[in-house]
């Protein structure tokens, strides 16, 4: 019974062991970025790198972009450029918003049209920012995507790797520069890049799945831009010939969590308090990693770009007639629509016809309206009727050269048109 025991006891043991690595990353990568998202966003929220990665985790609320917002409008009245720009345009795509178009500013054009730009970092970073959405950049802007991938590409060194700040090769430089080139694999040359670049990688890293610099060893921001980059471009840091020994660099990163809440990161294992930079670049590696499993990258924005709405234009109304009494005759301004104007329907009818008379006659004016009426002038004397019972109507087409009085136009005269208008007035009014 013993031996038995024993021999389970063994079985599950080999069991355990035979468990892929990446399995306890998996389990517990979801677990550190939910406390690691609670912990960021317990506190003053103004950190870019946070907004990105909150979103790109689907972990941004309602307030958090309120709060960020708020702040953005105040930082956009200055003149912002290089990296801080770029890190606000990915801000906006990670919150949903349009960069192009942002309460009145195009932050795309400010960024292909940035003359800052010297370094290989800040060429990487406007890379990312320009491949965050489908933008309108011309072919002759001053940075397009292919003119930032051939400074990026032509930057390389021999051992595979980018520089870094003491132009030596650098595990954070490569993998930012990983992260750059990872939309634009189909290129023969950036895919060489990239091959080369992981393979360099390969030989940084260290016994413990760590990754570190000549200046400090192994360190929490050189093993997280390693997993950043290396997700980036499909390739898994936890299987193959990055696992060393028992662990991985995604088990390696875990492993600078702060104590006691274990929700920060900090910088060297040395230290015992959290390191801000640490936290921001760990967060992004554990989620890159966990958008990696799911078949996406960390700076990848699918949600295509938000339309900006046209605001209604309020419909014109109806232009009503300006109508002025001045005792026995009321001036009217010329409006197709006469039927408010305080006069009987058979005078209405008149003014309707010397109003469409007059349009057909200047049609083929080319624009002309000299021979427009200004003013229609109707005048009712109370004392004089019709025989109908009407009061007598006049009916007069006041131009800018004068008024002309229908009752005395004739056949030939001034125009064809105005004798027209006359013949109308005459038979309706005078019988003649």
């Amino acid at each position: 019974m013993k031996l038995t025991k024993i021999k389970s006891i063994m079985l599950i043991g080999a069991l355990a062991l035979s468990l892929p690595i990446n399995v306890y990353a998996e389990e517990n990568v979801s677990d550190q970025i939910h406390k690691t998202a609670l912990h960021v966003q317990s506190s003053v929220l103004d950190s870019d790198w946070h907004i990105i990665t909150l979103g790109r985790a689907g972990k941004l609320t309602a307030s958090n972009k309120t709060a960020y917002l708020d702040k953005l409008d105040v930082r956009l009245t200055g003149d912002v450029k290089g990296t801080e720009l770029h890190k606000i345009i990915l801000a906006l795509r990670a919150l949903g918003e349009n960069p192009q178009n942002y309460k009145g500013q195009n932050l795309i054009k400010k960024a292909y049209s940035d003359t800052t730009l010297t370094s290989t970092t800040a060429y990487i970073y406007a890379l990312i920012a320009l491949d965050s959405g489908v933008y309108n950049i011309p072919a002759d802007a001053l940075w397009t995507k292919q003119k930032l991938i051939d400074k990026i590409t032509a930057s390389d060194l021999p051992t595979g790797g980018w520089a870094g700040w003491d132009g030596t090769a650098s595990v954070d430089s490569t993998g930012m520069a990983l992260t750059a080139l990872s939309a634009h694999k189909e290129d023969p040359v950036v895919k060489a890049d990239i091959d080369n670049a992981v393979n360099f990688l390969k030989t940084s890293e260290g016994a413990n799945a760590e990754f570190g610099d000549s200046y400090s060893g192994d360190n929490a921001n050189s093993t997280s831009q390693a997993i950043i980059g290396l997700s980036s471009v499909g390739v898994d840091p936890t299987a193959g010939d990055f696992v060393k020994g028992s662990t991985n660099p995604v088990k390696a990163l875990l492993s600078y969590k702060t104590q006691p809440w274990e929700d920060g990161f900090k910088w060297l294992k040395s230290e015992t308090a959290e390191n801000s930079m640490a936290t921001e670049q760990a967060f992004q590696a554990l989620v890159a990693y966990d958008l990696f499993k799911n078949g996406d990258r960390l700076f990848h924005f699918a949600a295509p770009l938000p339309v900006e709405s046209t605001p209604a234009q309020p419909s014109t109304p109806a232009p009503t007639p300006t109508v002025v009494n001045n005792n026995n005759y009321v001036t009217v301004t010329p409006t197709t629509d006469v039927s408010k104007l305080p006069v009987s329907e058979s005078t209405k009818e008149v003014i309707r016809e010397i109003i469409t008379n007059n349009n057909a006659g200047t049609a083929g004016a080319a624009g002309n309206t000299s021979s427009q009426p200004q003013v229609i002038v109707v005048q009712q004397p109370a004392a004089v009727q019709t025989a109908a019972g009407e009061p007598k109507v006049e009916v007069k087409v006041e131009k800018e050269s004068g008024t002309i009085n229908s009752n005395n136009l004739k056949v030939g005269g001034t125009t064809a048109f105005i004798g027209a208008l006359a013949l109308i007035l005459r038979r309706k009014f005078l019988g003649v």
